[in-house]
């Protein structure tokens, strides 16, 4: 086990000091990368001089205006005849057409007329790396596209072998403004140097950071490379690694140690994508050096490293077991005492400790935990009679109160049921009265009749409702889920309320979301519940307020709001008036009638649609009934 542990000790450390080691390396490298990018200024910076001294030196302004071909194309020979390392010149109209170049046929659509709106506005040189497209390459001058020509062969990122030509050509362009006497943009003068092929800026750049190369890559394939590796060495034409595209080609930076499974060697690498001036990622180039460069990544030294601290290790081990055995004997001891007080359920009184060489730290340590383990056995014994006492006063208490709870519904059950039939009675034989079935009445009759008739109603209503809770607190209630037409059951509500809204004047507004889906509720137990919601706000809203219902979606669910402008209820009631029986103050119950059943009974049929119901302030003033129930809850 030990030589287990050692060995992998040993992999542990080596890969850790490789991994040090490749970050440095890697970090050194994120510095060499821009000494290649001051090459690719240099030539930037270079093409921008040229261009701009000849927009400022050269009459190009009215040849161009003229479209006089001849003249323009002379000024294009002499700039390439003295800047033989620049492979590409083109002057254009600002509209995109060629007027002569090195490669595009005159009056040709240049590729790239996308970039002149921003030579346009800004009226000064402005640098890209472009593509230009093989098919586009063809039509102009043979002996460039010939230049960019690379013959590629390798593994493409699936794994197959690939092999090919790509005739696309990668340029480093500068684009420059020909501005006439009132510094109008009347033409562009470009300068392009092709990557393609080009081996000068690997050479400089390896001249420069020796044990070093550079790469660049378009579309996977390196068109300009002098890697150099342990065995082989790896020229323009190859194909690039996938992990190191997936990374450029989203325009990030890729940095760290690559295989090159087709060259049996392994580089440490920093590349940077290559982007156009509209943002285009449309290649990449970069640098690196393969590991037998580094003297402090070969075997030698690792060996050495890793026998030094092989040594360090055992003897550290050696010490620590020695000086440790002493010490670990008593504690497993104590642990063996620690497992047998707990093993034992604090019943035995014959444990003891024995051990009397240990420290006398751990010998008062132990006599501690015997103490310990006598009182708790004794407070365990007393806690136990404790709880079976508690228990049987709660089991009666329970019986008692469930007893109680039994009569008390039985009690309003009956009490319900013998006080409607008479009720019904009186109610009805108060209408035959109003009928006037048996003989005309006087002014004070009726009127009799109709108080008699109005109350005989509220208080058949508060029966009715004292019957709904019973059923509720006793789950008899049976649900009936069918697809309910949410729009057609507020409107039938607010005609059926509508003598009460006009009673008093209210303005009822009724808003549903385009689009509801079709609920399963039980229809009879949510209309009652909008009902007693639209009923409230009708009775505690004023004369001439103002009653809004708003059905929408919400979170895969339906949100149902009534919001009234009528006197309100205080935050510290809002949770009370869901209780049976309860109203939110005493000075509201004086003003308006009512026992407090309505929202306790909503409360109680929203919950069994597995939905929840609660109070909120209006903006507007007075309240929000707010209701959030699922659309398939059973």
């Amino acid at each position: 086990m030990i030589l287990v542990s050692i060995s992998l000790l040993s992999a542990l450390f080596i890969a850790y000091f490789r991994n040090i080691e490749t970050e440095n390396i890697t970090e050194r490298l994120r510095v060499a990368i821009q000494a290649a990018w001051d090459l690719f200024y240099y030539d930037s910076t270079r093409m921008d001089s040229l261009l701009s001294q000849t927009a400022l030196h050269v009459p190009l302004a009215q040849p161009i205006r003229e479209g006089n071909y001849r003249l323009l194309d002379k000024y294009l020979r002499e700039l390439k005849a003295s800047n033989e390392n620049i492979d590409y010149f083109a002057i254009t109209t600002p509209q995109g057409r060629v007027l002569s170049s090195t490669s595009d046929p005159p009056g040709s659509r240049w590729f790239l007329s996308s970039l002149l709106p921003a030579l346009l506005e800004k009226k000064r040189p402005l640098q890209s790396f472009e593509i230009m497209p093989a098919e586009y390459l063809a039509l102009g001058n043979p002996q460039l596209r010939k230049k960019a020509k690379v013959v590629y062969a390798g593994r493409d990122r699936s794994g197959a072998v690939a092999q090919g030509e790509l005739e696309d050509a990668l340029f480093n362009l500068v684009l420059c403004p020909v501005l006439d006497d009132r510094e109008n943009v009347v033409g562009c003068l470009t300068a392009g140097i092709l990557l393609n092929n080009d081996q000068r800026l690997p050479t400089v750049y390896t001249d420069r950071v020796p044990n070093t190369y550079l790469s660049i890559g378009v579309k996977g394939i390196r068109v300009s490379s002098n890697i150099s590796l342990t065995y082989s060495d790896v020229p323009k034409g190859t194909v690039q690694e996938r992990q190191l595209l997936k990374v450029t080609e989203a325009g990030r930076r890729y940095s760290g140690k690559i295989a090159m499974s087709m060259y049996n060697s392994q580089s440490i690498i920093v590349v940077d994508p290559l982007i156009s001036h509209s943002g285009t990622v449309v290649g990449n180039m970069g640098v690196g050096a393969a590991f037998s460069s580094f003297p402090e990544l070969k075997n030698d030294s690792l060996f050495l490293i890793t026998f030094t601290g092989l040594v360090i290790f055992l003897f550290s081990l050696f010490l620590v077991n020695f000086t440790t055995k002493s010490i670990t004997k008593p504690i497993y001891k104590l642990q063996d005492l620690a497992k047998s007080i707990a093993s034992s359920g604090l019943q035995h009184k014959d444990l003891a400790w024995r051990e009397k060489r240990a420290p006398i730290e751990l010998q008062e340590l132990a006599e501690s935990m015997l103490f310990m383990a006598q009182y708790l056995t004794n407070e365990n014994l007393l806690l136990e009679d404790k709880v079976n006492e508690r228990t049987e006063q709660l089991v009666k208490s329970v019986s008692e109160l469930e007893s109680a709870n039994k009569f008390k519904s039985q009690f309003l059950a009956n009490m319900s049921h013998e006080l409607r039939t008479p009720m019904n009675s009186i109610i009805g034989f108060s209408r035959l009265l109003q009928d006037r079935l048996f003989g005309e009445l006087n002014g004070k009759q009726e009127e009799f009749l109709q108080t008699i008739i109005e109350s005989g109603n509220r208080l058949l209503d508060l029966i009715n409702d004292i019957l709904d809770m019973i059923k509720l607190d006793q789950r008899i209630v049976k649900l009936l889920p069918v697809p309910v037409n949410l729009n057609k059951l507020i409107y039938d509500l607010a005609a059926l309320l509508q003598p009460q809204i006009r009673a008093k004047d209210h303005v009822l507004e009724i808003y549903i979301e385009e689009d509801m889906p079709v609920p399963y509720w039980d229809d009879k137990n949510i209309r009652q519940v909008i009902e007693n919601l639209l009923t409230n706000a009708i009775k505690f809203t004023p004369a001439y307020g103002r009653i809004t219902v708003r059905a929408q979606k919400y979170n895969g669910k339906i949100k149902i709001v009534v919001a009234d402008t009528g006197i309100g209820i205080p935050p510290e009631m809002r949770e009370k008036v869901f209780l049976a029986f309860e109203q939110a103050d005493s000075g509201y119950t004086k003003l308006y009638r009512g026992v407090g059943l309505g929202l306790s009974i909503s409360k109680s049929l929203v919950e069994l649609h597995k939905g929840v119901i609660w109070l909120e302030e209006n903006p507007l003033g007075g309240t929000m009934a707010c209701m959030l129930l699922p659309i398939k809850p059973f």
